[in-house]
């Protein structure tokens, strides 16, 4: 009886294992269908939208924000900060309190994922300043990590 114990422990553990597992597959997909879902409908109402990690550094190109700000084809934006783009004085003083405000928030595990706006300005690639209304949305990804949607 107590190899059958055994067993019947190492099943239920294998069990729970593969469950967790299994689980963690299913969020992921559900959350990147999810997450298709919301920036295709977001790309009908903004000019671009952009998926920043926790340094706000771009996650991957993205060709309309590249558009935007007139910037040539063959530069991708991956890994490139956001903050690269805004200009010097009040404009990256208010980015950088939001920043702020999203560190506080996150240091204090009390993140707001409620959506903040900021009207500033991007600089483009021949210098001149574009008029922007940023709209800024914290969220963890599955394995935790902090992103920004912007």
């Amino acid at each position: 009886t107590a190899l059958w114990t055994w067993q019947m422990s190492a099943f239920y553990g294998a069990e729970q294992i593969l469950t967790f597992s299994v689980k963690k597959e299913v969020e992921a997909a559900l959350g990147k269908c999810q997450g298709s879902v919301v920036t295709k409908l977001l790309d009908l109402v903004c000019d671009a939208v952009v998926d920043l990690d926790s340094e706000f550094a771009f996650k991957e190109h993205c060709g309309r924000f590249a558009v935007l700000l007139m910037r040539r084809g063959g530069m991708s934006l991956r890994g490139q900060q956001l903050v690269d783009f805004i200009p010097e004085g009040d404009d990256q003083r208010r980015f950088h309190e939001d920043i702020k405000h999203t560190q506080a928030a996150e240091t204090e595990n009390t993140l707001d994922t409620s959506p903040n706006m900021t009207t500033l300005h991007l600089r483009d690639s021949v210098g001149n300043f574009v008029k922007v209304a940023l709209y800024h949305l914290p969220y963890r990804s599955i394995n935790g990590s902090l992103h920004h949607l912007i």
